[in-house]
């Protein structure tokens, strides 16, 4: 005789669909996967109404799904509110009190076995209970915040204390919840220095299926860089390829073509548009940016985590340049996935793959069996069921 399925409430502070943001994508493809054990209830922050066809993508997957929009202004409200209280901005902006209320209604309405939390920002959420409670950090926000400040100019004071705040905020968070998930190895070991304990690592995967290699496709871009173009260290890698290695390319080869592909791009990102220079916006279907794509430069220095981007390029077989933090959280060799620390490094290394397509064609068969090999979404989300065995990790940890 099986038994009903246990439920899951699961609180984000975006809606999980479109998929054009790391977080979105990450939580769609575990939502599927949890899908399979529990009945989920998903409740999300949103600041506008959702169109019927994001709402259609989760509803089979989910037994209920509540939604609670805040405007525009009701967000700049909450953060002048939460930086009274002390809180990082991070998690100011996205806290209000009626959507708390409305959070807590929803919890004693629903009575859920389990609550998965997405990102600290939620954390403030949640009322004390005797629910299971499981929190995914994602990645090492004070991390973050810190490297933003070596990048900021004067602004830097700002991002310091707020790296300060954030890794004091990420330590008190961790007492609430008896299951912790982070994506990174780099990012985990940061958190425990912070002290946060028994961080399990929560891997991002690719759905090597859809990106799979179009060897059909002509390769009519030489360098390419992929990614939301709103999140800060996306656009000052896209800037830094344009303004900083394109140059340095330039002198070995006089004709070359460069893509900027991802949605919401930032003005300083839009003015790199120009005769040799495509800035696209939001594609309906990113693989066209891969597979048009000779190589991928990706120079993010202010991230932390795992960048999505870097995984799929890989998965459709193009090579890939970044930086040591990407390369050591997807945890990929230096000689697949080269490393840069200058532009000059980065032109060099990009000019030897676009100089020997019989190398691209070599790294890009490696990278894709890398990717078939360590991630697989339903491998990446299985530690994902250690929200029922709350009192294995307690004790084992």
């Amino acid at each position: 005789m099986s038994h009903p399925a246990k439920k899951l409430l699961v609180l984000t502070s975006r809606f999980p669909y479109p998929l054009e943001k790391g977080d979105k994508l990450r939580l769609y493809r575990q939502i599927q996967f949890l899908s399979r054990s529990f009945n989920i209830v998903l409740v999300s922050l949103t600041e506008r109404g959702l169109q019927d066809d994001h709402l259609d993508a989760l509803r089979p997957l989910c037994t209920n799904i509540h939604c609670i929009e805040i405007s525009r202004s009701g967000y700049l409200l909450n953060a002048i509110k939460g930086i009274w209280r002390g809180w990082p901005l991070q998690i100011a902006y996205f806290y209000s009190e009626k959507a708390a209320r409305e959070v807590h209604r929803i919890i004693g309405q629903e009575a859920p076995d389990y609550i998965y939390c997405q990102l600290i920002r939620m954390a403030p959420y949640l009322p004390k209970t005797d629910r299971s409670m499981a929190i995914d950090y994602m990645d090492a926000f004070s991390m973050r915040a810190a490297r933003r400040s070596e990048l900021s100019g004067w602004m830097g004071w700002f991002w310091k204390y707020q790296a300060r705040l954030l890794r004091a905020f990420e330590a008190s968070v961790g007492g609430k919840f008896p299951i912790k998930y982070v994506i990174a190895e780099s990012d985990r070991l940061h958190l425990e220095k912070a002290g946060v304990q028994s961080l399990q690592i929560l891997s991002n995967g690719v759905d090597a299926e859809y990106f799979r290699p179009q060897p059909e496709t002509k390769k009519d871009v030489d360098v390419a860089f992929v990614g939301n173009m709103s999140y800060y260290p996306n656009a000052k890698a896209a800037q830094y390829l344009v303004n900083e290695i394109v140059p340095i390319l330039r002198s070995f080869r006089k004709n070359l073509k460069v893509l900027i592909a991802g949605a919401s791009p930032t003005r300083g990102v839009r003015k790199l548009s120009g005769p040799d220079v495509i800035v696209t916006g939001r594609l309906e279907d990113i693989r066209l940016a891969y597979v048009r794509s000779k190589v991928v430069v990706a120079p993010i220095f202010a991230g932390s985590g795992q960048q999505n981007k870097i995984l799929e390029a890989m998965a459709m077989e193009v090579p890939c340049i970044t930086t040591v933090p990407v390369g050591n959280a997807i945890g990929v060799s230096s000689e697949l996935v080269p490393v840069a620390e200058s532009a000059a490094e980065f032109a060099r290394l990009a000019n030897q793959f676009l100089d020997n397509p019989e190398l691209r064609n070599k790294v890009g068969c490696l990278s894709r069996k890398f990717v078939l090999q360590h991630f697989n979404w339903d491998a990446c989300c299985r530690p994902l069921l250690l929200i029922t065995k709350e009192e294995t990790v307690l004790e084992n940890g």
